[in-house]
């Protein structure tokens, strides 16, 4: 039996971030999800989920499903794949749901993704000369550099050490059975929708930049909201 309840750093990750009607529609999800790699079912609705999704803004799962079904990568080249190709990868993982290890994964690729926006904010903060340094920051290094700038306010900081702990807990335990019970599907999918509202929020000032390096975006991520 796959595990249902919600570890209690989630649950401090989802009252920083998310509303009660939030966590129920993620929660109605997951019982559907877990429901569906138990039986080996792969045909389970979720669209409340990626209505939820959709609703935080910016390039997200809710936007790339006609690049799952089959599964592409509509990030060539440049800023939007480092930033967006692990989130793809999470939300892939959501919709196929396809084996115990799902949400270990699923938080594995929420973080990439994180840590690839913490690297940017950082970068973009930075001078000319310290650039490449700040591109090899791992997640937590990088949240300590923009801390210590002062770039991080008190609200940010609460939710991005909530976010990395849940993080470094699917990295490094190390024995396999450990790594697929750690998780549960609800943890997985707090981690996501936590991933993509801190990123919204780091990464507004530059959402203009990004999107315009994109030729056609709004043809490859067909329904991107840009309004929250």
């Amino acid at each position: 039996m796959l595990r249902t309840e919600l570890l209690n750093e989630s649950e401090k990750l989802a009252e920083c971030l998310l509303s009660d009607d939030q966590v129920d529609t993620l929660l109605q999800s997951a019982e559907e999800i877990a429901a569906g790699i138990e039986n080996l079912d792969l045909d389970v609705d979720f669209s409340s989920f990626w209505q939820l999704d959709a609703s935080i803004g910016g390039i997200g799962g809710y936007c790339l499903l006609s690049s799952m079904k089959p599964f592409r990568n509509p990030f060539l080249h440049g800023m939007a794949r480092e930033l967006f190709r692990s989130i793809q990868y999470a939300a892939a993982q959501i919709l196929y749901h396809n084996g115990p290890n799902t949400a270990r994964t699923i938080v594995e690729f929420a973080g990439m993704h994180l840590e690839a926006v913490t690297k940017f904010w950082a970068n973009r903060t930075s001078s000319v000369l310290d650039a490449n340094h700040y591109k090899r920051l791992p997640l937590g290094n990088s949240l300590y550099t923009l801390k210590k700038r002062g770039l991080v306010a008190d609200g940010l900081a609460e939710s991005l050490d909530a976010f990395l702990t849940l993080y470094n807990l699917a990295k490094h335990e190390t024995t396999h059975d450990d790594r697929d019970r750690t998780f549960s599907v609800p943890d997985a999918l707090v981690n996501y929708l936590s991933s993509r509202i801190l990123s919204r929020r780091i990464l507004k000032p530059y959402y203009d930049e990004i999107l315009h390096g994109i030729p056609d975006y709004e043809k490859s991520f067909p329904g991107i909201n840009m309004n929250p």
